[in-house]
């Protein structure tokens, strides 16, 4: 699928759990279907001004079509989604397995982020990326790159810019080219 979930404004009152969302080669022509939404991208879940009342939890976001053409998204949360309590998911051989802007009140906890052998890269990814968002906790995460080539571009675990007021620790972060990107960011506790 090219969303498996898409949410625009409104509540989601029921949890999102125990799914696992998996990219395939398939490509699904909606041209006809009057839909407005057109990417070349894959999302697991896509959230536009969503206010999350209940947790998204315990999921498997895989990547198994290795389509370097195109970026792969686990959640894509933009444009004020809010209370996202996002813990204890997988997400295997995304661009970028988490994708949040101008959102808030965003807690990211306890979840696994990985690219293993497997993983097609494309320069410039970034695992966790958190742009003009604040309230942010983001704790006990392990993203890790065990691909055996050296990974091109700029790949970080974590990149926040324009973010205040939020709290990044007990991460475990490792084979990137750079763990930890901060951009102008203030009232961090790192």
């Amino acid at each position: 699928n090219q969303i498996s979930i898409y949410g625009v404004d409104g509540e989601q009152n029921q949890p999102i759990s125990n799914n696992t969302f998996t990219t395939d080669n398939l490509a699904i022509d909606y041209s006809g279907a009057g839909n407005t939404f057109i990417s070349s991208d894959v999302y697991g879940i896509y959230a536009f001004g969503r206010i999350f009342n209940d947790v998204i939890s315990q999921n498997n976001f895989v990547n198994s079509c290795y389509d370097n053409s195109k970026y792969v998204y686990g959640l894509y949360l933009i444009s004020n989604s809010s209370k996202a309590n996002i813990s204890s998911n997988v997400f295997t051989d995304l661009t970028n397995s988490v994708f949040i802007e101008n959102s808030t009140l965003i807690n990211f906890e306890n979840n696994h982020l990985e690219l293993t052998n497997n993983y097609q890269y494309l320069a410039n990814n970034h695992q966790l990326f958190v742009i003009n968002s604040n309230s942010l906790i983001i704790k006990g995460n392990t993203i890790t790159a065990t691909h055996p080539n050296n990974l091109g571009g700029v790949n970080d675990a974590i990149r926040l810019m324009n973010c205040s007021t939020s709290e990044i620790n007990q991460n475990s972060l490792n084979g990137f080219n750079i763990g930890l990107i901060i951009l102008e960011c203030s009232s961090l506790n790192v």
